[in-house]
């Protein structure tokens, strides 16, 4: 179990990033978006632009199959003391909507989450996900903002 401190901590790095990056990222999710001519689904820009505002870039790339070593500013060492990539999960810092509640905590869980450690009152989760889930993690509405987290 990470400790409440580390937890705190990650909340910076979430923060900082999001601040970082936000801006910049929906306007290239837009284009991206206006460059694709066949979606065969309904309408899915909003569900794009979400998941783009919701994952750092780095995790957008690890989702869509880029490989770790090809992402530059990945951390080495998750704040559990693991490696940061490990058996194909990676470690993450989220912000979510506060306060974390059991409901919240299953759809988390749902799809793939395995919490390490939590600051409920300020909704803030570190935990370790497939990095095939990311995605699906993304699409959840709850979610605020998903970032690497780094004990080094």
């Amino acid at each position: 179990m990470i400790s409440a401190d580390a937890v705190a901590d990650s909340l910076e790095a979430v923060v900082e990033a999001s601040d970082d990056q936000d801006v910049i990222m929906v306007g290239s999710a837009n284009e991206a978006i206006d460059e694709m001519e066949v979606i065969d689904a309904p309408d899915r820009r909003d569900d794009f632009e979400g998941i783009w505002r919701r994952l750092d870039r780095r995790l957008l790339l690890l989702a869509f199959g880029v490989e770790p070593d090809k992402v530059a500013g990945l951390p080495r060492i998750g704040v559990d003391g693991r490696p940061w990539f490990d058996d194909g999960t990676v470690e993450i810092s989220l912000l979510v909507d506060a306060p974390v509640t059991a409901t919240l905590r299953t759809s988390l869980e749902s799809v793939g989450l395995r919490i390490e450690g939590s600051d409920p009152r300020r909704g803030i989760i570190v935990g370790r996900i497939p990095v095939d889930r990311l995605l699906d993690l993304a699409a959840l509405e709850s979610v605020r903002r998903a970032t690497p987290s780094s004990g080094a």
